[in-house]
């Protein structure tokens, strides 16, 4: 028992259609300092370099720190304020039922039950917290 496969090709001609160049874009505006922002405009059909924004993540700690507000744009040195962490008063609670009345100032003195936030002393905008 054999097979045949026979395959057929066909070729095809497609008029040419005349290609017209596309409409260039609008200008438009880049601002490249996020600090300072003064607007570039960028011209279409020119070659340019291109420039990526990145920001850095800041990681807040218990001290205020310099940064730029992300409300108001200004360089700023945080405003900072501490609370007690929900899991305190939770700690608090187990301890007062395993060790006593005794034991339960223990977690009110921990740094690591605090939280730090850190707002903008100008507009007042949240800027981060410490864990």
């Amino acid at each position: 028992m054999s097979a045949t496969v026979t395959q057929t090709h066909t070729t095809t001609q497609y008029a040419q259609v005349p290609q017209h160049p596309p409409h260039p874009p609008p200008a438009y505006t880049v601002t490249t300092n996020v600090a300072n922002p003064q607007p570039v405009v960028v011209q279409p059909g020119v070659a340019h370099n291109t420039v990526v924004v990145q920001s850095v993540p800041t990681f807040f700690g218990k001290q205020p720190a310099n940064v730029i507000c992300t409300n108001c744009h200004q360089n700023i040195v945080t405003r900072t304020t501490s609370s007690l962490k929900g899991e305190a008063w939770v700690l608090a609670a187990v301890l007062c039922f395993l060790g006593g009345i005794l034991c339960v100032w223990i977690p009110f003195v921990m740094d690591s039950m605090y939280v730090t936030t850190h707002h903008c002393p100008s507009c007042n905008a949240f800027q981060g917290a410490s864990r």
